[in-house]
């Protein structure tokens, strides 16, 4: 048997478009003697290449691989074609400066380690990863995790749990919505679920992207901002507002739409569906059907009531029903779209058990009702996962 490692590439076009993959891997050969691996490439047009040695499976004594004498070598096809520059770096994102390169008199590329961009300014050299600044030079984040509550075991301020060969941390994703009017939608909902006096200045840092605040995508919240918002708030208001701070910071993407009976669903909400389909016929032993290209908004309501959350490569996607023939959990479609978006979304982005997630959906709506002052708290009997015995709890993923 072959060991998992090989050597791979990534390459991205100028406007950093992905292009295409490519790898060769060590043989059973490797086993016995030393083995030359060779990856010849043809880059069609400028852009950037990334290219690593990959170590993927299990290392016992006897299928210890080491690479060695790792080497990239640029020829030209074109006269025109030069290579303006080349960085390698330590584990940690650190650059190796004896081995990197940059040809006189070009113009600098500042999106270096993970394609973050270098933000240089009084010579700091942090690279900004969106939801936090990054010091490759001592592998520590500027400020503390906003999920530090998922990970209590390891220093919030740690970068990849102290393994950056195992783990990547993408950029601090956040929640968007598929459309400006499906962001408009859950913007309303959250202004609704945080309303009054004692959140203001917590409900001010819910903004989204574009000049006039009217984008698809939430933006992050400031972690100085946000403590000065939760000072004040106690109790159940506080423990929403920081776990919504926590998933707007995370990184994972949250994709949220709203539809009507008869309306058909986003290409996002299908590729979800399809997978969950997939998913059901393959854990029940069943011959996968070929799964439609086009799905409408009535599949949702006959599988999941007045919502549904997929599980998507980048987190989740929830589908909102709204509209004649809907009733919305508590009457309320703010209460649907933190159930699915928050409460389905945060443990299918982290691939938790379907207990958790079910759990975790109904004490997390549980606590949007509280803090909206409604008495009445769900058990989850109607519910996928049955009734809970803890219902009113806190929603942790554990």
């Amino acid at each position: 048997m072959s060991p998992k490692r090989q050597i791979v590439n990534h390459e991205f076009g100028s406007s950093y478009a992905y292009q295409q993959f490519g790898f060769v891997q060590v043989s059973s050969a490797a086993l016995a003697a030393h083995q030359q691996l060779y990856l010849d490439i043809t880059i069609p047009t400028g852009g950037y290449l990334y290219t690593y040695v990959a170590n993927e499976s299990n290392v016992s004594a006897s299928t210890s691989v080491y690479f060695d004498d790792f080497t990239i070598i640029h020829t030209r096809n074109a006269s025109t074609l030069q290579v303006a520059q080349t960085t390698d770096y330590y584990p940690f994102g650190l650059a190796m400066a004896a081995q990197s390169y940059q040809k006189q008199s070009s113009l600098d590329n500042d999106y270096l380690y993970n394609g973050k961009e270098l933000q240089d300014e009084h010579n700091l050299g942090w690279l900004d990863y969106g939801a936090r600044m990054y010091m490759s030079e001592i592998g520590r984040w500027g400020v503390v995790d906003a999920l530090a509550e998922i990970y209590h075991t390891d220093t919030p301020y740690g970068y990849v749990l102290n393994n950056p060969l195992s783990f990547i941390d993408p950029d601090g994703r956040q929640v968007e919505g598929v459309t400006k009017d499906d962001a408009r939608k859950a913007h309303e909902g959250f202004n609704k679920v945080f309303a009054g006096e004692k959140f203001d200045t917590f409900r001010a840092l819910i903004t989204r992207s574009g000049k006039k605040g009217d984008g698809k995508t939430f933006n992050k919240i400031d972690a100085d901002a946000l403590s000065g918002a939760l000072e004040g708030l106690e109790g159940d208001d506080l423990a929403l507002a920081e776990l919504f701070a926590g998933a707007i910071n995370s990184d994972d993407v949250h994709k949220v739409e709203f539809a009507e009976l008869g309306d058909d669903l986003s290409s996002g909400a299908v590729e979800g569906m399809n997978t969950t389909m997939t998913r059901l016929f393959t854990d029940n032993n069943l011959t996968v059907p070929t799964m439609p290209t086009s799905r409408k908004a009535d599949e949702v309501k006959a599988a999941g009531g007045s919502g549904q959350n997929f599980p998507t490569s980048v987190g989740s996607h929830s589908v909102i029903l709204e509209g004649t023939g809907i009733t919305n959990s508590g009457g309320r479609r703010e209460i649907d779209t933190f159930h699915e978006v928050f409460g389905h979304g945060i443990p299918t982005a982290k691939k938790t058990t379907d207990a958790i997630n079910n759990r975790h959906a109904i004490q997390r709506e549980n606590l949007v009702r509280r803090v909206l002052g409604i008495k009445q708290q769900r058990d989850g009997s109607n519910h996928s996962g049955g009734k809970l015995s803890n219902p009113s709890a806190l929603p942790k993923i554990n």
